[in-house]
């Protein structure tokens, strides 16, 4: 793995926060790490290495610092001294070493014990995922490894009343939120709107979700589809049984989005009773009625208002297979079993599966080829289309 030709540094954006972060952690301040205080012959050989560019020993130096650090139970010293390794190789596009070090910081995280993701370790995971090539292995690798390991900060629960228990349920599953949010505005922030939605669907970031698709309608969707933005990525998170996420981001994409118009409510008008908001749009009219009706928990009230707007859905039919998995998580209403797989499999599969599965697969590149085929729609019509290749076989994980 030697990597000694230098190479022109990648262009990669990083805000102030983002270089606060990588200074805490620079060679000089490295100094003052225990691991150095017992063995200052290794900082000196680090630092000239490092100054050097000789790539190969610097590499071997930090893989032998960090082994020493194992042994004398040093978590956060090796866990500084890895990012800094990552960022210098990663910044010199030393891909390779960067990357070798980057397992070895997911392993240095696995070995410690009662380690929290408080907000110093959160902004070294996120500028590495930052850093690493888009849409490679190496950073498709780290995002399934970082995910698995912060799987394992919750504990599993059987009490399914208590929210907080259904979230530890839910990340234990499918990885921390945060981690999910900052991959997710990672990936937007490069345009990469298809995984960038996959993350935010599973963190609770949904006013930049909400942000990002109404980016997305405006940028590459027909105008009169803004509603079907909003009620395709609404209808996906209710598929995912988040009901909060899934109103938020409802909420502020009604009051962000320039096509979405508002209507006036005659006083004498019953529904002016129920709901004080109603759209020019019935889509839009749709997903804030099926909001509000799933927060009463009333089944009659959800099949009338089924009935009542069946004639509009048929604008896109995928919303049917999406409100069959919602008839099921909320209502506990399965439709008979044709025999044949339902419209929303491969998706549902994509979200509920265990991205951090040991079998190897991909996150990022799973969505990708569960989507290529789509993409050149996507960029015309703006992605509605995309969502309609998807159905639901399995939902074990979520129980």
């Amino acid at each position: 793995m030697t990597e000694s030709v230098k190479r022109s540094p990648p262009q990669v954006e990083l805000d102030a926060e983002d270089l606060s972060v990588i200074e805490s952690c620079s060679i000089e301040k490295l100094e003052k790490l225990e691991i150095f205080k017992t063995n200052p012959k290794f900082y000196t050989r680090l630092k000239l290495v490092t100054d050097t560019d000789s790539f190969y020993e610097a590499q071997q130096m930090y893989k032998t610092i960090h082994f020493r650090c194992n042994v004398h139970n040093l978590v956060q010293d090796s866990i500084k001294l890895l990012f800094n390794g990552i960022i210098y190789f990663l910044r010199k596009n030393s891909i390779l070493c960067g990357y070798d070090l980057a397992k070895s910081f997911v392993d240095a995280l696995k070995t410690a014990k009662n380690l929290k993701l408080d907000n110093e370790l959160r902004s070294k995971i996120r500028i590495i995922h930052k850093l690493l090539k888009p849409s490679s292995e190496e950073r498709n690798e780290f995002s399934i490894a970082i995910l698995k390991w912060s799987g394992n900060l919750f504990e599993k629960s059987r009490d399914m009343k208590d929210v907080e228990s259904v979230y530890n349920n839910y990340q234990k599953t499918f990885g921390h939120f945060d981690i999910h949010q900052d991959f997710a505005n990672n990936l937007w922030k490069e345009r990469n709107y298809v995984q960038a939605r996959y993350h935010f669907l599973h963190s609770m970031d949904a006013r930049s979700f909400s942000q990002m698709t109404i980016e997305c309608h405006l940028n590459f969707g027909y105008p009169s589809e803004f509603d079907l933005f909003m009620a395709q990525n609404v209808l996906l998170y209710l598929t995912l049984r988040n009901l909060r996420a899934a109103e938020e981001f409802f909420l502020h994409y009604v009051s962000s989005h320039p096509s979405v118009v508002k209507t006036k409510l005659d006083n004498n008008d019953l529904s002016a009773k129920i709901v004080l908001e109603s759209y020019e749009s019935p889509i839009v009219n749709f997903i804030h009625f099926l909001i509000i009706t799933l927060k009463s928990h009333s089944y009659k009230t959800y099949q009338a208002l089924l009935d009542a707007y069946r004639p509009i859905l048929q604008r896109d039919t995928s919303l049917y297979a999406y409100l069959e998995k919602v008839s099921e998580h909320f209502y506990n209403v399965k439709k008979p079993n044709s025999g044949k797989p339902g419209l929303l499999s491969n998706l549902m599969k994509m979200l509920t599966s265990n991205e951090t599965s040991s079998g190897g697969n991909n996150v990022d590149s799973n969505i990708e080829d569960e989507e290529s085929s789509d993409e050149e729609e996507t960029g015309r019509r703006g992605g509605h289309r995309a969502h309609q290749i998807y159905t639901h076989d399995d939902d074990d994980a979520l129980d």
